[in-house]
């Protein structure tokens, strides 16, 4: 007879959290889409080229639009291996965008839920818990970043499998949080599992949790392999750009986790980080008082907020040193989000000590509720999809035969300071350089930060993106250079693909500098990396023909004389070159693109991208996907037959 009462509470508390989130994200019910900063520069474009790609019925593996082009299907950020990833195949772009966007609320709400009721609260704390964490400043300001938002939806999953030894809630959470692509949050989720599981047990219990993680680990492989490749071709694998001081928790944050900060105030990650001072007092009784894993739980938060505060102290560095990768991580932020966690179920557990009367409970998760929703709801803002119709830019850029591609202009990002009340600056510049609007990203590319660049796209963009536009950037495509100015001409840009008879070989330190002199002469000759006798001299250059399909390039052209062919799009591992069904050489062309010899004659070359480590990580995938629904079955079968 309790059981319905019990669901009856269940539902009530949680609908009534459920509900304010829906309230918070109006405007997707009513076909808007949100434009905050990254998601109106990357997200939103990336997104739509996706949808785009898979209602074609093929799956992109890179993106053309940006930096000369980069790998797709093996940046994190992407996700394109979640779960949520096939909404974009059956949905409209914006259907599909909204749920993506929203899903991680609700997911949060019920894994932060889940948690505090493995730690023993009541039905309203462990409700109270999950308003908290999901409504927190950190959470709604990861919205911001699809990527991160799946991540950090899933880090309460992981915590409660680990505090309930529940292996199949590990591996599952673990194996979702990877694929969301945040890494930042992987090695925190994977520290606070372990902190939380580490109590007196069987060895075998122990045992059977680390194999959870392994096996999260294989079932991801397929995102975490070609990225850890790709990493190491990545201007991340020598560093950040801004380093790691960039983006840490300030004064300016701190006093933010008490007080409602200033809704326009300074650019940072994090648009708020609020969680009030009722919120933070219960959890600090929460946090004086003997519980169920309460060390671990005070130890996630103390490292938690230690890493949050960047370099100002020895811990961030200590990371640094030790932990793979962890260098090239540079928003400290990012690290707060263990300890929002911890704050919620201590909250929960601060609210049963002080609230003797259970008939106030519903109160109170409403007050938390409605306050963390109206001072964090802004950074749910969402506007008409009319943001992102093409305006008077677009044709401006299309009369001067601006491409799609990112090589085809420039762009020096420099807006204007908003003003208050209304949207984004930015965001309406941004909306005239999407993919939705026809017009795309150049070069040097806003989006400096995104880790699929080549160490060779930041040695000579990403690095001087004030210096940049003017003669580098014509050597790689870029006709026109948009700012706050208007549209400039850059005189002398080279085409997409065209052909050189002049070739130069120098060794690889040598290459950067020998382009900025004055002896090099774009177009009329072509540097490549190595040694050889065989330099040619300068002559005449010829433009080629591009055709696009999908991820391959068709260059088409008449060679009168031996001939370098050069496609200023960026070379990776992974890039291939066919004439038919013979393979030719690509050869690093100018430091940055490809470029393959032809021999007089017409040839037709067709550039191929094929991801690496896709195969393989796949494959590994594929294995434990199978092993787990064996061990699942298994299960299954000796629970009826008990």
């Amino acid at each position: 007879m309790r059981r319905p009462g019990r669901l009856k509470k269940i539902s009530l508390h949680l609908l009534f959290v459920f509900g304010v989130q829906l309230v918070l994200c109006r405007g997707l019910l009513l076909g808007e889409l949100p434009y905050r900063r990254d998601l109106s520069r990357l997200f939103v474009p990336l997104k739509h080229y996706l949808s785009t790609a898979l209602h074609d019925g093929w799956f992109p593996q890179w993106w053309p639009f940006d930096g000369l082009g980069m790998p797709l299907a093996s940046q994190p950020l992407a996700s394109l291996f979640h779960p949520t990833t096939p909404l974009f195949a059956l949905l409209p772009f914006g259907a599909a965008f909204a749920l993506q966007f929203f899903l991680p609320l609700p997911v949060a709400l019920f894994g932060t839920y889940r948690l505090g009721r493995a730690l023993g609260l009541r039905v309203w704390a462990a409700a109270l818990a999950g308003a908290v964490y999901s409504l927190s400043g950190y959470f709604l300001s990861m919205t911001e970043f699809t990527f991160s938002s799946l991540a950090a939806a899933a880090l309460p999953f992981v915590a409660w499998g680990a505090v309930s030894r529940r292996a199949s809630v590990l591996a599952l959470s673990m194996a979702l949080l990877l694929l969301a692509g945040d890494p930042v949050l992987v090695y925190l989720a994977l520290g606070t599992a372990l902190a939380l599981a580490w109590r007196r047990a069987p060895v075998r219990t122990h045992l059977v949790l680390v194999g959870a993680l392994a096996w999260a680990a294989c079932a991801a492989a397929i995102q975490w392999l070609p990225a850890g490749l790709l990493y190491l071709e990545s201007s991340r694998s020598a560093g950040t750009v801004h380093g790691s001081t960039f983006w840490a928790m300030g004064s300016e944050q701190l006093r933010g986790l008490l007080l409602p900060g200033d809704r326009e105030g300074p650019g940072h990650l994090l648009g708020s980080t609020y969680l009030g001072v009722i919120t933070l007092a219960l959890a600090a009784v929460g946090g004086a008082l003997r519980g169920r894993s309460r060390a671990g739980l005070l130890v996630v938060a103390a490292v938690s907020f230690g890493l949050s505060l960047g370099e100002l102290i020895p811990l961030w560095k200590t990371f640094a040193a030790v932990v793979p990768g962890w260098s090239a991580f540079r928003f400290p932020a990012k690290a707060i989000a263990p300890f929002v966690l911890v704050v919620a179920v201590l909250a929960g557990r601060g609210a049963e000590r002080l609230l003797r009367r259970r008939k106030w409970a519903p109160l109170l998760v409403g007050v938390v509720t409605l306050e963390l929703a109206l001072v964090n709801g802004f950074l749910l803002q969402t506007a008409p999809a009319s943001l992102r119709d093409p305006p008077p830019l677009v044709a401006t850029l299309r009369g001067k035969g601006v491409g799609l591609e990112g090589a085809t202009y420039a762009y020096r990002w420099a807006p204007p300071t908003p003003p208050k009340g209304r949207l984004e600056d930015d965001a309406r510049q941004l909306a005239t350089l999407a993919p939705s609007s026809g017009a795309l990203h150049g070069l040097p590319s806003i989006n400096a930060y995104v880790p699929g660049y080549s160490v060779e796209y930041a040695e000579l963009a990403v690095r001087e993106q004030w210096t940049w536009p003017g003669k580098l950037s014509g050597v790689f495509g870029a006709n026109v250079l948009i700012d706050a100015a208007g549209v400039t001409d850059l005189p002398g840009a080279l085409p997409r693909a065209y052909l050189s008879p002049g070739v130069k070989w120098f060794k690889r330190s040598l290459v950067v500098a020998y382009l900025r002199t004055p002896e090099f002469s774009p177009g009329r000759e072509v540097v490549l990396e190595g040694d050889s006798p065989e330099s040619r001299a300068a002559g005449a250059m010829v433009p080629a023909v591009v055709h696009r399909r999908g991820d391959t390039v068709e260059v088409s052209a008449v060679v009168e004389v031996p001939s370098v062919l050069v496609l200023n799009e960026a070379l990776f591992s992974g890039v291939r070159a066919f004439e038919g069904e013979r393979e030719l050489p690509v050869l690093r062309a100018n430091h940055l693109v490809r470029g393959v010899m032809l021999e007089p004659g017409a040839h037709t070359v067709r550039f191929t991208f094929e991801t690496p480590g896709l195969r393989a990580g796949a494959l590994i995938s594929t294995l434990a996907l199978v092993l787990g629904a064996a061990l699942a079955f298994r299960r299954s079968r000796a629970r009826r037959k008990r």
